[in-house]
Formats: C-alpha cells, sequence, structure tokens
C-alpha cells in the first residue's frame, strides 16, 4: 500500500522479496514496523532512480542488496593454486548456481542451502 501511495507499481515477485527485507529488519534491535517500511522503501526508490530515472517499477535489484560486498574475481581465486580443491571449488560454483537461481526468483538463498557439509 505504501508503495501505490507514492504511485509506485511493485510485482508481485518483488513484492515478496520486500516482504523478506522487512522480516530481516525485524530481527534488528529497535525494529518498529512502519519506520522500517518507510526505510525499506525509501533505499528502494533511491536505488530504482539510479537504475533508471524514469521508471515507476521498483524491480528485484531495488531491495536486493545481499550481493553488495561480493566480489566474485576473490571469489574465484580463493582456492587458486590449491592442490586437490577441485571438489571443493565445484561445490561453491554449485552453490553461487543455486543462489542465483533462488534470488533470480524472488526466493531466499538461504531456504534453498544445505549448511552442512563434509569434504
Amino acid at each position: 500500500a505504501k508503495a501505490t501511495d507514492c504511485d509506485l507499481s511493485i510485482p508481485m515477485p518483488v513484492a515478496k522479496l520486500a516482504v523478506r527485507s522487512l522480516a530481516r529488519a525485524r530481527a534488528k534491535p529497535n525494529f518498529g514496523n512502519g519506520g522500517a517500511i518507510d526505510s525499506i522503501l525509501s533505499q528502494a526508490k533511491e536505488r530504482m532512480q539510479k537504475r533508471n530515472g524514469t521508471s515507476d517499477e521498483l524491480a528485484m535489484e531495488d531491495f536486493a542488496v545481499e550481493n553488495a560486498g561480493l566480489d566474485e574475481a576473490a571469489l574465484s581465486d580463493l582456492f587458486a593454486g590449491m592442490i586437490g580443491m577441485d571438489t571443493v571449488i565445484k561445490k561453491l560454483e554449485d552453490l553461487k548456481s543455486v543462489v542465483k537461481f533462488a534470488k533470480d526468483r524472488g526466493e531466499n538463498p538461504i531456504d534453498s542451502i544445505s549448511f552442512n557439509y563434509l569434504f
């Protein structure tokens, strides 16, 4: 409703992502539902304007901030030159593709990944 009040359209997958962002914010101290919604929406509008100044439709990347600090080159080079790490490198590549696929679908990647591994 707040997005509509600001004359913004928000597709359902993007709205679900926004709700997940709100759920993550809820875990932080001093959470206030109304203030958190305003904050998340304001940040998304700023990203939308940087992405496309004439758009009035919010997109996934306007809410997805988890990728902000990810350095793909550093991740690729993490095990470079180490002997016997082929299976670990393959597993990391598989995990990256699962995360990307989940995010492209507007899902939380945590729901698609197991965090217990034996190498």
